[in-house]
């Protein structure tokens, strides 16, 4: 329900928001919409939980390394639009981490600066060995990423003797 009320939020989560037998609603996104919801559910004094205007926020400790951890959030920011964690088949594992990235519009990111950037701050056992981009993700008409398309995009390279 979530994803179809994200598509379509002007017609499916204004009604589901007004409706008086919602108890509660929460939503991530633009202020201009958290307006919007404020105003759907006002009649009904509807409880809300917002949280709007930001994207990707970032947790900064106080022990933290500031120079690294400005540096990959900007980084991390201008670099990827978007991503898909998913298993691909490994000869010797059954399967292997990967993910498909899309860049943003003007970076200039490598498959190998995607994987370096995510390697040196995940832990090993967690990053993914292979990363491939992609122009676009595969979505369904909800916005969902298809995973299994994902996947099936990806080809494992072969070697051929002779």
């Amino acid at each position: 329900m979530r994803d179809l009320c994200d598509r379509v939020p002007e017609t499916v989560g204004s009604r589901l928001a007004a409706h008086p037998d919602v108890r509660k609603i929460g939503f991530t996104g633009s202020t201009e919409v958290g307006r919007s919801v404020q105003r759907a559910v006002a009649g009904n004094l509807t409880k809300v939980t917002l949280e709007l205007g930001g994207k990707g926020p970032n947790i900064i400790l106080d022990d933290a390394d500031l120079d690294m951890a400005i540096d990959g959030s900007i980084f991390a920011f201008l670099m990827y639009s978007e991503a898909a964690v998913v298993g691909i088949p490994h000869p010797e594992l059954g399967e292997e981490v990967a993910a498909a990235v899309t860049l943003r519009a003007g970076s200039s990111a490598t498959e190998d600066d995607v994987h370096q950037f995510v390697r040196e701050r995940v832990a090993p056992y967690k990053y993914p060995r292979v990363v491939w981009l992609m122009d676009e993700l595969p979505k369904g008409p909800t916005g969902k990423i298809l995973r299994r398309e994902v996947r099936a995009g990806h080809t494992t390279p072969t070697v051929a003797a002779g």
